[in-house]
């Protein structure tokens, strides 16, 4: 509902203006850390011109387990979005 699968990583200034990161493209930019940490527990996001610090739009999932995000990871990494339009 809030990615989409495909597209270019935004950069602070379309962040700032609603932009989101597509999901094919998360584990290329982001450490599986990272995004274990942004799924539960939230981290800051530089976004603008002035590259000001904010919490940012992504929901905390504290219910997940490290695994489950792990997984979901590991998976956008084999299975990238962007294969599945090829033909």
């Amino acid at each position: 509902i809030c990615h989409s699968a495909t597209g270019r990583w935004p950069d602070g200034e379309e962040l700032l203006q609603g932009a989101v990161p597509p999901l094919g493209l998360l584990a290329r930019e982001r450490a599986i850390y990272e995004v274990i940490r942004k799924v539960r527990h939230g981290t800051p996001v530089v976004m603008g011109r002035a590259m000001v610090s904010y919490r940012g739009r992504m929901p905390v999932f504290e219910y997940l387990k490290d695994d489950e995000v792990a997984a979901a990871y590991m998976y956008l990494l084999i299975y990238p979005p962007e294969n599945a339009a090829r033909p």
